[in-house]
């Protein structure tokens, strides 16, 4: 939360390091001679890629990638000794990578910022965004570094935002609705 308007690396590099994602998703018991895939997975299908943009080739070398964490209590801890440091073959490129080469790899893939642009365009605006609706996003993304409070600046000032096709297309939930009339 506290990086939420920062670069979409340093989001995804907290979101590593987080000890209840640790847990959550395997990656604390993911070890350099048996890598745990399930970190490694979400990563690229729930936070950056989206289906259809990896193999599962790419899953295994990003889990190699990620080893390393470790959770003690309420804290996490990178142990370099713990680490794959095997050559891995990820996302078209090649190296002896860690965690913060699987979140450069990611974040600079160019299907990313189409991926990071649809999820925040059908969250607050409406869904099935055309590619124009979501082509100024996307450009500030990359122009701007991954700056992700450039990218919600670009899409709440939009004129889709304010359009009338946007007034009422979302349904809130109860908690939504509550949260928002206070």
């Amino acid at each position: 939360r506290d990086h939420a308007f920062d670069t979409f690396d340093t989001i995804l590099l907290g979101i590593t390091a987080d000890p209840a994602m640790l847990v959550y998703l395997d990656l604390a018991r993911s070890r350099k001679n048996a890598p745990n895939e399930n970190y490694a997975r979400e990563l690229m299908e729930l936070f950056t890629l989206g289906l259809g943009n990896y193999t599962q080739q790419d899953v295994f070398e990003g889990s190699a990638a990620l080893t390393g964490w470790h959770a003690r209590g309420l804290s996490s801890v990178y142990a370099a000794g713990d680490h794959n440091d095997l050559t891995k073959h990820y996302l078209g490129q090649t190296g002896n990578f860690d965690y913060k080469d699987v979140v450069r790899i990611l974040t600079n893939h160019p299907a990313t910022p189409w991926f990071i642009s649809r999820k925040l365009f059908t969250f607050f605006v409406y869904e099935n965004p055309s590619s124009d609706d979501l082509k100024p996003l996307v450009d500030t993304y990359v122009q701007s570094g991954h700056n992700m409070g450039k990218v919600m600046q670009t899409l709440l000032l939009s004129p889709q935002f304010s359009s009338t096709k946007a007034y009422r297309s979302r349904v809130k939930s109860p908690t939504e609705y509550t949260a928002v009339s206070y």
